[in-house]
């Protein structure tokens, strides 16, 4: 394959990747809806997750909101039980974020019914697909795994690796 057609390949593939996260938002799970979370809640209880502890400004960042929007969805998620507010004991000034046990669930409940919505998803497709989605899958995240080792510590692991 030539540089020419790869480009094409991977426009097709990112086109098709955008359409798929498309189909998915529309379809209206009502098991999903029943969580009353938004979107960006979900996201901030996912982030929120993997950094337990991170100020409030820094899930802003990485949310690409203003720290206003910001506090709003936290305090909602925070009237909700799902998040609790804290001081951050390095710098008493900075807002920290953690799950509550209650987050921990709802989180579960998402990751429980996005699992189960895939499998229902795969279990459609016949075994060549199958193999071949896995096959491709094994390269993604080989691939992530490459450009993440090559990144500098500390580096967005989203942005491109800079040459020394």
């Amino acid at each position: 394959m030539t540089p020419a057609d790869t480009d094409i390949v991977v426009a097709g593939v990112v086109g098709d990747l955008q359409h798929l996260r498309e189909l998915a938002a529309r379809s209206h799970v009502p098991e999903f809806l029943a969580l009353d979370v938004t979107m960006q809640q979900a996201k901030a209880i996912h982030l929120v997750q993997a950094a337990p502890g991170i100020r409030m400004s820094a899930l802003a960042a990485q949310l690409g909101v203003s720290l206003s929007t910001m506090s709003g969805n936290v305090e909602r998620l925070s009237e909700m039980g799902l998040v609790a507010r804290h001081e951050d004991p390095a710098d008493r000034r900075q807002v920290a974020v953690n799950l509550t046990k209650q987050g921990e669930t709802v989180l579960e409940r998402f990751q429980d019914l996005g699992a189960r919505m895939m499998g229902d998803l795969l279990s459609t497709l016949d075994a060549a697909e199958l193999l071949g989605l896995q096959r491709g899958l094994r390269g993604l995240i080989r691939a992530l795994e490459q450009h993440q080792a090559a990144a500098p510590p500390g580096a967005d692991p989203c942005s491109p690796p800079t040459d020394p």
